[in-house]
């Protein structure tokens, strides 16, 4: 993979190399641990330069709660102007650190990743380093997945109140307020799958693919070993799928119903193996979270027997009365 990188030492900054990504993609992802209120101010001056825009999507960290209130206010207000354009997530992880910068310009991905927050000195001061690399959207690494995965387990800015928003104190520790520690805390988004995602598919574990068939998969692409995938059985289930279409896995863990809200990644419906020829990759779980009571007695009802996951694993599409009754049970 070739890559270039910056210091802010050469003739061409950080912020000067991302304005130009930013004044002609149709998408941007930003995650940044810190962002400061004059780099708000510029954010809105690029989206109003580019006319091609499609959407943006920006997680902020409350680290230490560094982001000052004023800042915030900005970023609320940014959001509310460019409404079902422009979106913005504050991390639950109050150690959530990225500096990650995404474009897609045609059908090409660009990703920066390295020190710089969103700042004017992170942008423009000596002494950070930014890789900087591109692919095609199709053959996507997994960055922008990730970013995903992370935008789940975030929540929209509105919905933090600034008047409990603490002053950021430098010689003790900042306390957490407590309306912000609830806001933040871990809760299940199983509420929020049910209500907001129209297009989601719901699949459950059912088994394990051969090592054959792993084998077959990565020798054909091996972009395939970094990823969880399942199979389907059928080519109407398989069409389905498109690339970061959302997806809820479900599956068994230590006795109990658990799920994970991920995005098709890759897909192959070329390769021959004994668990068949179709199959969708997705950026595996770094946790799991446990699906409601009713929900788990909906899938119990409706003979769903699922098996604790493995690796590489056989995943079965819920059927349409199956996927409206969990739904329901869901909210």
């Amino acid at each position: 993979m070739k890559y270039e990188y910056s210091t802010n030492s050469g003739p061409h900054s950080i912020g000067s190399i991302l304005n130009a990504d930013f004044k002609r993609c149709k998408n941007f992802h930003i995650a940044t641990a810190f962002i400061s209120e004059s780099r708000v101010e510029h954010l809105e001056s690029l989206i109003k330069q580019n006319k091609n825009l499609k959407e943006g999507k920006v997680i902020i960290s409350l680290y230490d709660f560094i982001n000052s209130k004023e800042t915030i206010q900005k970023l609320k207000d940014l959001r509310s102007k460019y409404s079902g354009k422009i979106f913005i997530r504050i991390s639950k992880n109050l150690k959530f650190h990225w500096k990650y910068y995404n474009f897609i310009i045609g059908n090409t991905s660009i990703h920066y990743v390295g020190s710089a927050n969103y700042t004017n000195s992170g942008l423009s001061t000596n002494g950070e380093l930014v890789i900087k690399f591109k692919e095609p959207v199709a053959k996507e690494s997994g960055l922008l997945s990730a970013f995903e995965v992370e935008w789940e387990n975030s929540i929209s800015i509105e919905k933090l109140q600034l008047k409990d928003y603490p002053v950021i104190n430098r010689v003790q520790k900042t306390k957490i307020p407590h309306s912000i520690k609830l806001l933040l805390e871990n809760k299940p988004i199983i509420q929020n799958i049910a209500n907001e995602n129209a297009n989601l598919i719901l699949i459950y574990l059912s088994g394990t693919l051969t090592q054959q068939t792993v084998d077959s998969l990565i020798n054909e692409d091996s972009a395939w070993d970094k990823y969880d995938f399942f199979s389907c059985v059928y080519k109407s289930e398989f069409n389905k799928f498109k690339l970061n279409t959302n997806m809820l896995l479900i599956w068994k863990e230590k006795g109990n119903y658990v799920y994970h809200l991920t995005k098709v990644n890759h897909l192959s419906g070329n390769v021959s193996t004994p668990d068949g020829k179709y199959f969708v990759a997705y950026i595996p779980p770094a946790r799991s979270r446990q699906i409601n009571n009713s929900a788990a007695q909906v899938l119990l009802s409706n003979g769903i027997k699922l098996t604790s996951r493995k690796w590489k694993s056989t995943f079965k599409v819920l059927g349409a009365l199956q996927t409206k009754k969990i739904r329901a049970a869901l909210k």
